[in-house]
């Protein structure tokens, strides 16, 4: 994706993030899990917030630390505490408390997941990612999997006059979104070296 640029924002209601909101077009309604909230109308946003904050030199959106905390500024809600304390948990441990982490860039998928979480703990209360036990955190297998945000795979189902392109999903929510916003995941819609890649070796997909 070509990283937009812009000056400066002369109104808060320009700010991207503030678009997002409750409502089912951005809030997964049927969700069962922190992670299942997920939709494509909330994605489509964040990936225009990654636009504006990925490092321009980067061919493949790689975002720097401090870009991304200069944009959340001009937000009123999250503040940047917050947003540096979510920032925080994707961080492997022993990194956590390093201020060498600021002067860091990132891959897409990092701040993808940042402004997901945002997103839910703003609108939904006491909504938060939890440990094994029951402490507020992101193990090390669901930070494999987060890689896939940025991961999109295409269904084996056939275009058609009515349909003239293949659908992809993204499986980041555990369950899948489709580019499409319509359609159930289906294991028999995905190819056999793709399904592989996605359930069975996640570890696979790369930053």
């Amino acid at each position: 994706m070509e990283p937009i640029r812009v000056a400066v924002y002369k109104e808060r209601k320009t700010i991207p993030f503030a678009k997002l909101d409750e409502t089912s077009f951005y809030i997964g309604p049927a969700a069962k899990t922190y992670w299942q909230y997920l939709t494509i109308g909330a994605y489509k946003v964040y990936e225009e917030i990654h636009g504006l904050c990925a490092s321009p030199n980067s061919t493949s959106g790689m975002v720097h630390v401090k870009n991304f905390l200069q944009h959340m500024k001009h937000v009123a809600n999250p503040n940047q505490d917050i947003v540096l304390m979510t920032w925080k948990r994707l961080l492997r441990q022993g990194q956590q408390d390093s201020k060498l982490f600021l002067n860091t860039i990132y891959s897409k998928f990092f701040d993808m997941v940042v402004l997901y979480m945002l997103h839910i703990e703003l609108c939904i209360k006491n909504k938060m990612p939890v440990l094994k036990n029951g402490e507020t955190g992101i193990d090390m297998d669901r930070r494999e999997a987060l890689k896939r945000f940025t991961k999109w795979v295409p269904c084996i189902c056939q275009a058609s006059s009515q349909i003239p392109y293949r659908n992809e999903w993204n499986f980041a929510n555990d369950t899948g979104l489709s580019k499409r916003k319509t359609g159930i995941a289906r294991l028999s819609n995905i190819s056999s070296q793709t399904r592989f890649r996605v359930y069975s070796n996640r570890r696979s997909w790369t930053g």
